[in-house]
């Protein structure tokens, strides 16, 4: 796609300026790719170059959903897909801390709740215990949990000290906790994580309440119906590569963790298998709240992406 040339950035300013008062604060929720890239495609070719545009700024100034005001996104947390800058990770709010695809997630469950006062008072469970995103989710919820994977020999429920924190150690195919004890379960890029998948989504669901719900991100290939399967666990317990290994940042593990998968369409038809009522993506692809695509040039683009999967009240 090419750049403009000189005048970009006043350019970039004008279109912004005559974006205010038009932002939608509310995500999309789509269950099938027909309607997703119906809603997405009329604005795509535009928001791309727009998006491209702020990759070479420092700042990108827009309103974040956590504070609820107006701030100067750094544009950039130091990760790169090929030439671009990974917007998915970047646009972070200087005053939460949270970036483009945390404050989507945040977003998901305030409105899922409804209101601020009503997310205080549900019950969340957080795979993630030592993150920034679990501090502000604990700031706005009364009643949370959070977990790390610590290793193998850990106790399912114990805690230990990892640093200055106190971290209940969980390993999501084996939840500790009794059925049906959450509002709200929430993860944040872990599922890929995870080789057994299956089985912890239905561990999840299991600690999901009636009427609740699960809300996660993970990355996801918008135009592919199956997962790209990354690495496999054999029966002898070794791992088998089907494609070149890549590690993704773990805050308990300077190693890093694994990406076993990438997920396509069909993991909301495992979400539905184990027994949610409704799996959905969800999408807000607003620059004027800073939520963009990651920015990538390649096959591994994403939109500004969400996934809820829900338990029916009965």
């Amino acid at each position: 796609m090419r750049l403009p040339g000189s005048g970009w950035r006043s350019r970039l300013r004008a279109w912004l300026s005559g974006r205010e008062g038009k932002s939608s604060s509310r995500i999309h929720w789509f269950d099938n790719p027909e309607e997703y890239r119906r809603h997405l495609d009329p604005q795509r070719a535009e928001r791309r170059v727009r998006e491209i545009e702020i990759g070479r700024l420092e700042t990108w100034r827009g309103l974040c959903t956590y504070c609820r005001a107006s701030r100067d996104f750094k544009v950039s947390a130091g990760v790169w897909l090929g030439e671009n800058v990974n917007l998915r990770e970047g646009l972070v709010c200087p005053a939460c801390g949270l970036g483009n695809r945390l404050r989507l997630l945040y977003t998901a469950v305030e409105e899922f709740a409804g209101s601020p006062a009503a997310l205080r008072r549900k019950r969340a469970y957080v795979a993630e215990r030592v993150t920034v995103f679990y501090r502000r989710l604990a700031d706005r919820i009364a009643d949370i949990a959070g977990s790390e994977y610590l290793d193998a020999g850990a106790i399912l429920g114990e805690s230990r000290r990892v640093g200055p924190h106190v971290v209940r150690h969980e390993d999501l195919c084996r939840l500790s906790f009794p059925d049906e004890s959450f509002d709200l379960v929430i993860h944040a890029d872990v599922l890929e994580h995870v080789p057994d998948f299956e089985r912890a989504l239905a561990e999840l669901r299991r600690v999901t309440r009636r009427g609740g719900g699960m809300f996660f991100t993970v990355p996801f290939l918008h135009d592919q119906a199956e997962d790209e399967v990354r690495a496999s666990v054999q029966a002898d317990g070794s791992i088998v590569h089907h494609l070149p290994a890549v590690y993704h940042g773990n805050p308990v593990d300077p190693q890093g963790a694994l990406a076993y998968r990438t997920y396509g369409w069909s993991l909301l038809d495992t979400l539905r298998d184990v027994g949610f009522d409704t799996a959905e993506v969800g999408v807000l692809a607003d620059l004027g709240l800073g939520f963009a695509s990651s920015n990538s040039p390649a096959e591994d683009f994403m939109e500004p992406v969400v996934f809820r999967a829900l338990r029916s009240p009965a």
